[in-house]
């Protein structure tokens, strides 16, 4: 598909966008994979491959993000997935489509209830403006990288409609404020936070005025949460970003993609065994 630069496409499909909408854009998994890895991973990262682990996260963000799209998209597949049921809709299902065992059917209209019960998650999600799923594309202005993002919700600003809200949904193991501490670091949610403001700011010319991570448990009681980033995170992010930004363009010049350093590396102390052994000698 031919992208026009800067463009906001609501109309692409999920498949359409991962499948290589906009030629040779960076999206911010593969700036992450440049940002917490080597330049030669991000030029050998191969495509990620569609797996029944993942189909349940993707069937909940239709479902709470989607609504409207949850039976077309979502197939029920029988008790499990080694039934005759379950093989069958898989080879005839689509690239939109995910299906799903009983449980894990069940688990996500489970979910959805539980979300959408929620006043604050009406007010944030089911705005009258809000769109789900949008691409947008941009060339980078201080790099000339062409950047692509496709935030899970935008809306306008209630404070300031010429601004946007950003929601990504993330479902997880551990909706507390420390268990997602952890899988921002982890996955570097501050990471992509950063590229998304980047890349939509300049796609459409609208700031982004609030940026929400809206954290749900896959497992009963399905508890959930929703968190702004601090400050010194998002300066963080900023400057991840801004830095990996900086090496690909390197890379692109020189046509040089560096690996790790093989020179061999010396004093290597594990910081968790050095704290130990500070305290344990009484080592200031």
């Amino acid at each position: 598909m031919k992208i026009k630069y800067p463009s906001v496409i609501e109309e692409m499909t999920n498949a359409e966008y991962h499948s290589g909408a906009g030629d040779e854009a960076i999206g911010s998994s593969s700036l992450k994979t440049l940002a917490t890895k080597t330049p030669n991973h991000f030029k050998n990262k191969k495509p990620q491959e569609s797996k029944p682990y993942f189909d349940k996260g993707t069937a909940c963000h239709t479902a709470i993000l989607e609504p409207n799209l949850f039976k077309k998209n979502v197939i029920r597949g029988g008790k499990d997935r080694r039934q005759k049921e379950y093989k069958e809709a898989m080879e005839s299902k689509t690239s939109e489509q995910v299906v799903l065992p009983d449980s894990d059917y069940e688990d996500v209209l489970r979910i959805k209830d539980a979300v959408s019960n929620s006043p604050q998650v009406n007010k944030l999600l089911y705005h009258q403006d809000a769109r789900s799923e949008v691409s947008a594309f941009c060339i980078d202005k201080e790099t000339g990288i062409k950047l692509k993002c496709r935030p899970d919700k935008v809306r306008p600003s209630k404070k300031d409609p010429s601004m946007d809200i950003i929601i990504d949904l993330k479902t997880t193991v551990d909706a507390s404020r420390e268990g997602f501490e952890r899988a921002c670091g982890n996955f570097g949610y501050h990471i992509q936070e950063a590229f998304y403001r980047r890349c939509w700011e300049q796609a459409t010319n609208r700031k982004v005025a609030k940026f929400y991570f809206l954290a749900v448990e896959k497992e009963p009681p399905y508890a959930f949460s929703i968190f702004e980033l601090g400050d010194m995170s998002i300066i963080e992010g900023d400057a991840v970003v801004e830095k990996a930004l900086q090496t690909y363009s390197e890379c692109q010049k020189t046509g040089i993609f560096p690996s790790y350093d093989t020179e061999i590396q010396c004093r290597l102390d594990l910081k968790k065994n050095k704290e130990r052994v500070m305290e344990k000698f009484g080592i200031d």
